[in-house]
């Protein structure tokens, strides 16, 4: 694999990932992510339809945003699963996983929605 399309993780990501995610390794084995990993993580887990959040990056069958994860997790809380009440119940440890996979991929997506839904910046450490 090209390493120009390989993704790079952050220090501040990866201990996000080590954190919360239930397949950390998917992230961190050999120091980079396998992209088609990555990718397939996302095309089964990931839809965007502009009637359903505004168009944001959602977990399907859900309308748990990707930026609603990242912003839930970017302060390094200590609780492993957290409560997102007014979407309805407890995000998925795999939910976390396809967030993160999705903010590698498609991080310019991920920072618009975050931009548009919180009105500031997705932070640069991430």
């Amino acid at each position: 694999m090209d390493q120009e399309n390989t993704p790079t993780i952050k220090n501040h990501l990866v201990r996000m990932i080590e954190k919360y995610c239930e397949n950390p390794m998917l992230f961190l084995a050999e120091g980079k992510p396998d992209r088609r990993d990555l990718e397939k993580l996302v095309s089964e887990s990931i839809s965007i339809d502009p009637v359903r959040r505004g168009g944001y990056a959602c977990i399907k069958g859900t309308r748990i945003a990707v930026c609603d994860i990242i912003t839930e997790t970017v302060s390094l809380h200590p609780r492993k699963g957290f409560e997102r009440k007014s979407y309805g119940g407890v995000i998925a440890q795999k939910s976390i996983d396809v967030a993160y996979a999705f903010l590698l991929l498609e991080r310019g997506k991920v920072a618009q929605d975050f931009y548009e839904c919180y009105g500031h910046t997705l932070p640069k450490n991430i």
